[in-house]
């Protein structure tokens, strides 16, 4: 009996992902030189952890809409990422004897602390020429 199903690979396949932060707004500069402004934000890294050999990447996204003066600043977003790791390597259960523990086993400690802080602002560098609609009249006599 001849067999006619042959077995071929998969390709190998991959995707490139865009990293960093991106900032996305739309201005609206009102009359009295307020600055309105419609933000998405996305920020997205590299993660720790990856499942059978494709790493994680770690997405975050803030949208909203604010109203500042022209020149001034405002803060539209922060972030605060704490990750604190501990690992005890050493021999079976001598680690867990008291005052024999420190000695029979070596224990590891990991902190790390990242801060993003995004302040914005606007400055209207021409506003639109501006006609009156009003017409002089000539003095009465």
């Amino acid at each position: 009996m001849i067999s006619t199903c042959s077995f071929t690979a998969p390709f190998p396949s991959f995707n490139f992902e865009d990293l960093g932060l991106i900032l996305k707004t739309t201005p609206l500069v009102h009359g009295d030189r307020d600055v309105s402004m419609k933000f998405e934000l996305q920020l997205r890294t590299l993660g720790t952890t990856n499942v059978n050999g494709i790493p994680i990447i770690n997405n975050r996204e803030y949208s909203g809409y604010i109203t500042v003066k022209d020149g001034e600043s405002s803060v539209i977003t922060g972030l605060i990422d704490m990750n604190d790791t501990r690992a005890i390597n050493g021999y079976p259960f001598l680690g867990q004897i008291p005052g024999l523990g420190y000695g029979a086993s070596v224990h590891n400690k990991n902190v790390n602390e990242d801060e993003l802080l995004v302040v914005i602002t606007p400055h209207v560098i021409r506003m639109p020429e501006q006609n009156s609609f009003a017409v002089e009249l000539p003095p009465s006599h």
